[in-house]
């Protein structure tokens, strides 16, 4: 048994965000919006991540970033493959005092029918995150356009500094190639850095998108 939940596409979408339902636990270096799945459905995710065999030189969730929170999935209509949707509910910030994290590498989790295209960091102050949603995050939609997005920088090679309040997390923002009428991922891996030290986190939020007419 799987719980979706559908995060509308309007132009209200950056609004929708709040909705109770739509909430994210919070966790150390990582939150946004996390719906809490049955306990099964959460132990046998964590079963096929640890079943893929992505070993990994680098400490996986141990670092700075911290590990990743909850489990989840978020499920975004889409009108037709073929186009881009952005992937905007992660957010990392560095906990360890004093320290500076430097951005290395991202990628997605065991896609599927998604190519991720560009990465972007974008330092929240008084912004909401980005949400996931069709389009890109330089575009206006519906005559709303993201109003942190003008301090963003290539999430590559982005410096993440030590932060006491969650206000000034670094929101990453994915852009996503689609070419599957339902497309899948399972998180994002971000490789990092603090100093020579090599740090890997690997989130566990996943998003499933669907043409029209399938639904969520």
């Amino acid at each position: 048994m799987r719980s979706h939940s559908l995060i509308c596409m309007t132009g209200r979408a950056w609004e929708l965000r709040r909705r109770k339902a739509c909430r994210r636990a919070q966790a150390p270096g990582f939150t946004g919006t996390v719906r809490s799945l049955p306990r099964r459905v959460t132990i046998a995710a964590a079963a096929i991540t640890l079943a893929t065999g992505c070993s990994s030189a680098h400490p996986v969730n141990t670092g700075p970033f911290g590990d990743a929170g909850n489990g989840g999935l978020d499920c975004v209509p889409i009108s037709q493959p073929g186009g881009f949707v952005t992937e905007g509910f992660n957010e990392v910030s560095d906990n360890w005092s004093g320290t500076v994290a430097v951005i290395s590498k991202i990628s997605l989790v065991r896609p599927r029918g998604l190519r991720l295209e560009h990465a972007y960091a974008v330092r929240l102050g008084d912004s909401p995150s980005y949400g996931d949603m069709p389009g890109l995050p330089s575009v206006s939609h519906y005559g709303f356009k993201y109003p942190a997005w003008k301090h963003h920088v290539n999430a590559v090679g982005a410096r993440v500094r030590y932060v006491r309040h969650l206000a000034f997390q670094t929101n990453l923002l994915l852009v996503l190639k689609v070419s599957a009428r339902k497309s899948t991922d399972q998180g994002i891996n971000v490789w990092y850095h603090v100093g020579t030290q090599q740090y890997h986190l690997r989130t566990r939020f996943g998003l499933e998108l669907f043409a029209r007419p399938a639904h969520c």
